[in-house]
């Protein structure tokens, strides 16, 4: 898994996101993002996406399945509460 941590990506809504932390849980690599403002600053909105790929495409999208969701909440809140 390629390091993605403080990357900035564009979505096709044009919104810019940073990635704060990435996991691997179920052969796929998730992305804890935090949504930027028009100056680059981070912004109070998170989202965790997870990557797929298409046609040999690498793209992102929400993750939508609460139990997944719920397993990656936990994931990336014990990282934080490990990493004070």
């Amino acid at each position: 898994m390629q390091n993605m941590i403080n990357k900035i990506l564009t979505l096709h809504t044009e919104e810019k996101i940073m990635i704060l932390d990435q996991g691997y849980y179920k052969n796929k690599n998730y992305y804890f993002t935090c949504k930027l403002d028009e100056q680059e600053n981070l912004t109070e909105q998170f989202q965790i996406f997870e990557e797929s790929i298409t046609n040999g495409t690498n793209g992102i999208s929400s993750v939508k399945d609460n139990d997944t969701l719920k397993v990656l909440i936990e994931y990336f809140k014990d990282r934080v509460e490990n990493n004070k």
